[in-house]
């Protein structure tokens, strides 16, 4: 096989991951800020820069927390965004409140602003995917 097919491989693989994932996550704590219940500029001014292995290690350290990532997008869709950090390994699955900004293409560089929701799929998993929701105002093509 080409190296152009490996690459369609890729992502059709991160496209089937948004769709294994996409629901997966839930916040039982009622006291603890969503995303959906802060401004962009709240979630921006309270953010922790986060480095790729960090937070696909330690996703529920992070949970609820305001965060600030930075990454690649390897798959969009309206509401969701897969971003890889640092190494195509450090997979981060973005939900949109809203969607996605109509300027962010696959290919480009982004920091996200938003609120980390942990893993969204079951940790005992082989590679568990971090996920963050974020306002539109939160995702800056850099």
């Amino acid at each position: 096989m080409g190296r152009k097919y490996y690459g369609i491989l890729a992502l059709l693989a991160m496209i089937g991951l948004i769709v294994a994932v996409s629901g997966c996550t839930s916040n039982n704590s009622t006291d603890v800020p969503t995303a959906a219940d802060q401004t962009s500029d709240q979630i921006k001014a309270n953010a922790t820069t986060v480095a790729g292995e960090a937070l696909q290690r330690n996703a529920d350290t992070y949970k609820n927390q305001n965060i600030k990532i930075t990454g690649t997008v390897q798959a969009k869709d309206v509401t969701n965004m897969v971003i890889t950090m640092a190494n195509p390994n450090y997979i981060v699955k973005i939900e949109m409140v809203g969607t996605v900004p109509n300027n962010v293409l696959v290919g480009d560089t982004v920091t996200v602003y938003g609120v980390c929701e942990g893993y969204g799929i079951s940790a005992e998993d082989k590679n568990p995917i971090p996920i963050v929701s974020a306002w539109q105002e939160g995702v800056i093509v850099t």
